[in-house]
Parts: structure tokens; C-alpha cells; sequence
């Protein structure tokens, strides 16, 4: 079809041909807007705008821009059409559509539209980056802020929650429903440190309940505190939609900084949808301060990670709230999503570079062959979540979800053929922190190092060695199948409750679980393994400063092949491991049995052999045939416990009582008839009611019975 400027529409196609000074300057824009751009698309006297025209309901109409009606617009790709296109752009009446005809465009320099409400469609266009600028760079400029002088509470007197009340140095006079954004230089807590001065400084969207004269009442109380330099500022309305480009990185050094390619600063609710990115040298698509942005169908095909200079990005995001990713692809980039709030001076003028990440979900997307993480989060954001997203391939330090910050959601996701699978750290030594992170519905399969990973207070961190003793991760159903190490965690507070760990062993060292100064919670929780080679089921070791490691079992069911029990000493390893195991069950155990467990530890378990013949074991009856060390006797829970001592003729002699970790548990002590007598003795800490005068003696052939009554023990027989 020949190309028709809009200045022809009408003109000897029976519609009614408007005059022209009913046609904008450019003659491009029909004055009877996009009812008769229709008209005209249907009788065939223009040609239509490729891709769908609105239609929903928004005021104005569509602009085709060609370089037929415009100079400076290239779509050959032989020449920078940044400019042409900002000047065109320019000449599109507020709120219509600008449609950018097929076409391959050479951008130097951005396209900068300033229209409140900008709308771009490039279906059928490739834009071309080929400086150090990004492609399309939408910023709204906010007004002057007012310096907050106090903050205080708002108490309804309806019962409601108390929201908050900020007075000003003037009369803003805003309505309700305003968006606000309330910065300060308070350091945002749980931030990265820097040693030059400049910090990740606090802000947050609010939204004005009420103004009276300088007082300020906000919907719902602020999320954080503010007393350094505070100010507040109304939002700009301003907004974008921006739609079907095809986008592609093109520049002749590498030393060149990738700048992201579609760039979005201080918009309600920015729009981003149908693109498509061949490659990029920076973030596709980078949010600064947007509020309820939305970016759908983004695909990525390549992202460059060159660290420093080049960090590809699928969307980046610094210091929006609510903001939503859906349904995208990213085939190869250092994250397909990741957040931070850039380090900044005192008093910065800007307010689009303050405040957390706050809110934002991001549902349904996949990334696939990430170079450093699938999705990322930085120490300054908050509440991020990840729903219905997969991560597949990647190399054995690349994890699938890598949480910092605080408070942030993994449910219904996938990761596999990785390295790692969720973990949530802190960075060494810039610090920062990482808890409050809940992961459901997870499955990991063929990952390469560990499914679920909580590694904060490395060496080198301000808090290094230290536990944190908020939860780091919570974990509520996952199903791992194949992986080297199922859990691990340092000097973090992790449970886990209703998953399955299925491990095929074909690497040394190979762990359900690995503790380093930790406390971790097991509940419902299923564990199997097949192993070809030594490995440890749970190992442990102590903190730096001595701090045992801590673990729960509850309810927990644990399968071993006949080659995985052999392979493996005891079922924990290490040192310093406190447990505390109730209603645990074992297909069998190792020849070492549980292994070396720390002071202080509480066990009830027992073997659930699948051959009849074998013997039942359990923390109830233990056999003592060298020595007649009862450690393990008194860690146990359950309510009776048997002793049968078989050490031989030549064998121990005596047996010292010690406290149980249950009162009135029973103890009945056997003295096999093989065996030589066996002298019991009291100690002050455990001793024998009423006191005797001298030990008790068993003789072969004897059983004695004792009750502890919570001080002492009692003979009952």
C-alpha cells in the first residue's frame, strides 16, 4: 500500500476532507482525531500504524511519524535519528498516540519526549543503540520540595490505625489522594556502607489524606523514621507507554559504560510492554522512582556483563514502589531483575534517587543462563516478590534467587541445572543485611551446589561471625531433587517445614545439610539420599567465636540406600552441633550411628529397617559394648530408656549416672549375663535417693530400674 500522510486523509475517498486549519502543524494529526483516522484506515486512503491502535478509551487519537514528513529520521539505520525523532515527538498533541513507521534508527543521542502523557508504538521498529545514552529517556521534573519541620501521629477517631502527620515550612495546599514523597539523609537502615561520604538515604511514596495549611495527614503511617534534613514533595502525574520495539545495542569500544536503553525516572505509572531486545550493553529497561510501573513481554536475548563497565540488565529498578514484571523472557543477562538505591551525597537535589525498592512483584517470568543471579535484590529494598518464575542454567557460582535486603517473597518458583537455588546473603565488606525472607512451593532440580542457601556475616562484614537471630529464611514447602548440598547455612536462623530433599550422590562431601553457626529448624521434612562416594548427611562446625551450631528435627523421615549408609561415618559430622531431634525415623543408620552431638542435645528417634529381620534401633534402647559412656543415653527424650551393657568380662566396670533431659524418665540399666559386675554411681548432680553410702552393684544377669524424679533418681526396682 503507498504511504498517505494524515494531511491527505479524506481527500477523494468520500469521507469528509477536513480543512487545514483543522490539521495540527506538520499536517500528520487529523483534527477529528482517531474516529476518522479509522474511517480512513478502513476506506484505504491511508496506510494504518503498525500494531494495534488504541483502544482503550484513552482522549486523542494516533500520529504516524515517517521520515517522509519529517528530516532527521533515518530508517535506513544509516544515520542518528535521535534528535529527528525528539523533534517529531515534539509536535504530537498531548495525550495521542505517536506511531513510528517500520523502520531500522540509529540513536546517539535519546529520544527525549516531554509530553505529560507520552505513548510510543514501534511495532516493526528496531532502534539502534549506538552511544552511551539511552535509546528512549522519559523524566518528569518534580516540584520544589518543602522542608518537613516535625512528624508526629494522626489518630482517627473512627478506631481506625493511626496514620501520620508531617508539618511543613508552607501551605502545599494538596488534595486528597496526592502521591507524596517523603526523602531524608537519614541512612537507609540494613543499607551497604561507603567510605567516602556518600550512603543509600531514605525515602518513601505517601499518599495525602488531608492538608491544613502547613500539616500534612498521610493514608496509612510511614514505613520509616525520618529526622535529617527531611522534605517532602508532591509527584508528578506525568506518565509514558511505551510499546513494541525491537532494541539493539550496537557501540565500537567496549570500554564505553552500557547506559540502560529504556530509562524512566519520576513517572505514575510508566507503562512498558512488547519489547524486544536483541542485545544490550546495559539494563533494558531501568525504573527510577516510578510508582505502580508496569513492564509486560519482555524479551531479552542478550544482556553483556562486563563488570565494570558493562552490567546487562534485564530491568533494573532504583527506588520505586509497587512496580510489577510480568511475563518476560530473559535468555542471558547478569540478572533478568534487580533493585538498588544508588549511594548519594547529603542533601542531593534530586528526590527520584532516594528511598527503598519497595513492593514490586514480579510474576511469571523466566531467566534463562543468567551470568550472576536469575533475580536479584540489593541491601535497600523490601517486600520483593517473586511468583511463578523459573531460572534454568547456570554455572556453579550463579544462583537462581539471590536475596539482600528484607522481607522478601519467593512463591510458586523453579530453578534448575544451577548452581544455587534461593540463597539469601550479605555482601563482605560493604555489609549490609538480608532477613525476613519466606520462600513457598520452591523446586530445585539439578543443582550443582546447594537448593537453599542463608550465608550472612561473612568475614570481612561489620557483624562478621555474628547470628542473626531474625529468621533469614523461611521455607514453607520445596522439593530439591538432585543436588550437592540440600540446605546451608552461616550464622543465619533458617527453617524449613514440608519439603523433600532427594540427593543421587556422585561427588565427595555431599551434605543434606550443612551448619555453621547456625540455627536451623527441620519440620516434615523428608530426606533421601543414593550415594556413591563418602559424603556427610549433616555436618557442622562452630562459629568463629566458639558458638555451637543448632538444629531442630521435627518429624522428620530419613532414607539411605545401603550404599549411602555405608559411605558415610555417622549422620552428623563436624563439631559443636547442638540437636534436638523428636519423632525422627531412619531406613538405618551409619556405622557410627548419630555421631558426634554437642552437650545440651534432646533425641528421640528410631530405624524403620524395610527387611522385618533386622533389629529396631531407637533413642530408647542403646547397647553399650566398649565402653560404658552414656552420653547419648542422656540426651534422650523418650520416656523409658533400656541400657544393655555386653562389654565383656574384661570390659568396664563402672557406670556413673548423669541428669536426663526429661523428668520422670525411666532408666533400666541390664547387665548382660557375659558381662562382669557392674558398679552404678551416683554423682551430686545425679545422685541416688535416698543418698548411699556406697555405689549400687548389677550383676550379670541383673536389670535395676530408676525414675528421675527431676533431682535425684529414684530405684523402683
Amino acid at each position: 500500500m503507498t504511504e498517505r500522510p494524515l494531511d491527505h486523509v479524506g481527500l477523494g475517498s468520500g469521507l469528509d476532507a477536513p480543512s487545514r486549519r483543522e490539521l495540527l502543524a506538520g499536517g500528520l494529526v487529523a483534527a477529528t482525531g482517531s474516529v476518522l483516522l479509522d474511517r480512513a484506515i478502513r476506506s484505504g486512503s491511508v496506510e494504518p500504524a503498525p500494531g494495534p491502535l488504541p483502544t482503550d478509551g484513552t482522549a486523542g487519537g494516533s500520529v504516524y511519524i515517517s521520515s517522509r514528513h519529517h528530516s532527521g529520521i533515518d530508517p535506513t539505520g544509516r544515520k542518528d535519528s535521535g534528535p529527528g525523532l525528539t523533534e517529531a515527538l515534539g509536535a504530537v498533541p498531548e495525550g495521542w498516540e505517536a506511531v513510528i513507521a517500520p523502520g531500522r534508527y540509529l540513536v546517539s543521542n535519546s529520544i527525549t519526549p516531554t509530553s505529560d502523557l507520552v505513548r510510543l508504538s514501534g511495532y516493526g521498529v528496531t532502534l539502534v543503540q549506538s552511544g552511551a545514552s539511552p535509546i528512549i529517556s522519559v523524566k518528569a521534573e518534580w516540584a520544589t520540595p518543602f522542608r518537613a519541620i516535625s512528624f508526629g501521629t494522626s489518630t482517627p477517631g473512627d478506631g481506625a490505625e493511626p496514620t501520620s502527620k508531617i508539618t511543613v515550612d508552607g501551605n502545599p495546599g494538596w488534595g486528597p489522594g496526592t502521591l507524596i514523597k517523603v526523602i531524608s539523609d537519614d541512612v537507609i537502615p540494613g543499607s551497604r556502607t561507603s567510605a567516602d561520604g556518600r550512603a543509600s538515604r531514605n525515602g518513601e511514596f505517601a499518599i495525602v489524606a488531608s492538608t491544613n495549611r502547613d500539616e500534612i495527614v498521610t493514608t496509612a503511617r510511614l514505613r520509616e523514621s525520618y529526622s535529617d534534613n527531611a522534605r517532602v514533595v508532591e509527584v508528578s502525574r506525568n506518565t509514558a507507554q511505551i510499546r513494541g520495539f525491537t532494541l539493539e545495542a550496537r557501540s565500537a569500544s567496549a570500554k564505553v559504560v552500557g547506559a540502560s536503553m529504556i530509562y524512566l525516572a519520576g513517572l505514575l505509572a510508566p507503562v512498558v510492554e512488547d519489547l524486544r531486545c536483541i542485545s544490550a550493553h546495559g539494563p533494558v529497561v531501568h525504573m527510577n522512582s516510578c510508582y505502580g510501573f508496569h513492564v509486560s513481554r519482555l524479551d531479552v536475548a542478550f544482556a553483556e556483563d562486563d563488570a565494570p563497565h558493562r552490567l546487562g540488565y534485564g530491568v533494573l529498578d532504583n527506588c520505586s514502589e509497587f512496580g510489577t514484571v510480568r511475563d518476560s523472557i530473559v535468555r542471558h543477562a547478569r540478572h533478568a531483575y534487580t533493585d538498588d538505591t544508588p549511594a548519594i551525597s547529603r542533601n542531593t537535589s534530586n528526590p527520584h534517587i532516594y528511598g527503598r525498592s519497595y513492593g514490586n512483584q514480579i510474576l511469571g517470568c523466566h531467566a534463562v543462563s543468567p551470568s550472576r543471579s536469575g533475580f536479584d535484590t540489593h541491601h535497600s529494598s523490601e517486600c520483593i516478590v517473586f511468583s511463578s518464575c523459573s531460572v534454568d542454567s547456570g554455572a556453579e557460582d550463579v544462583s537462581a534467587f539471590a536475596l539482600r535486603g528484607r522481607n522478601h517473597l519467593v512463591v510458586g518458583c523453579s530453578a534448575q541445572r544451577i548452581g544455587l537455588g534461593v540463597r539469601a546473603f550479605t555482601e563482605a565488606e560493604r555489609g549490609g543485611e538480608s532477613f525476613g525472607h519466606v520462600v513457598q512451593a520452591f523446586t530445585a532440580r539439578s543443582v550443582t551446589d546447594t537448593a537453599i542457601a542463608a550465608d550472612v556475616h561473612p568475614t570481612g562484614h561489620p557483624r562478621s561471625g555474628e547470628l542473626e537471630t531474625r529468621p533469614v529464611l523461611t521455607v514453607a514447602g520445596a522439593v530439591i531433587d538432585g543436588t550437592s548440598s540440600g540446605i546451608r547455612a552461616r550464622n543465619a536462623a533458617v527453617s524449613v517445614t514440608d519439603a523433600s530433599i532427594l540427593m543421587n550422590g556422585t561427588r565427595q562431601g555431599q551434605t543434606f545439610l550443612q551448619n555453621e553457626g547456625s540455627d536451623v529448624q527441620l519440620s516434615r521434612v523428608s530426606l533421601l539420599a543414593d550415594h556413591e562416594q563418602s559424603w556427610s548427611p549433616i555436618s557442622a562446625s562452630t562459629a568463629p567465636d566458639g558458638r555451637n551450631a543448632r538444629l531442630s528435627l521435627r518429624d522428620v523421615s530419613v532414607s539411605m540406600s545401603a550404599s549411602a549408609v555405608e559411605r558415610a561415618d555417622a549422620f552428623f559430622d563436624g563439631t559443636g552441633h547442638i540437636v534436638d531431634l523428636v519423632s525422627v525415623t531412619f531406613s538405618s543408620l551409619p556405622s557410627g550411628g548419630l555421631g558426634a552431638i554437642a552437650e545440651g542435645s534432646r533425641v528421640q528417634w528410631q530405624t524403620q529397617p524395610e527387611d522385618p529381620s533386622d533389629p529396631v534401633l531407637s533413642s530408647a534402647a542403646f547397647r553399650l559394648t566398649s565402653s560404658l559412656d552414656m552420653t547419648q543415653v542422656w540426651n534422650s527424650t523418650d520416656p523409658h530408656v533400656i541400657v544393655q551393657i555386653e562389654s565383656g568380662s574384661g570390659g568396664a566396670t563402672e557406670l556413673t549416672l548423669g541428669r536426663p533431659r526429661r523428668d520422670g524418665q525411666i532408666l533400666t540399666l541390664i547387665c548382660a549375663p557375659e558381662n562382669a559386675a557392674i558398679r552404678v554411681r551416683d554423682t551430686s548432680s545425679a545422685p541416688f535417693a535416698p543418698r548411699a553410702s556406697s555405689d549400687r552393684v548389677l550383676e550379670p544377669g541383673q536389670a535395676m530400674t530408676l525414675t528421675w524424679s527431676g533431682s535425684s533418681w529414684l530405684r523402683t526396682s
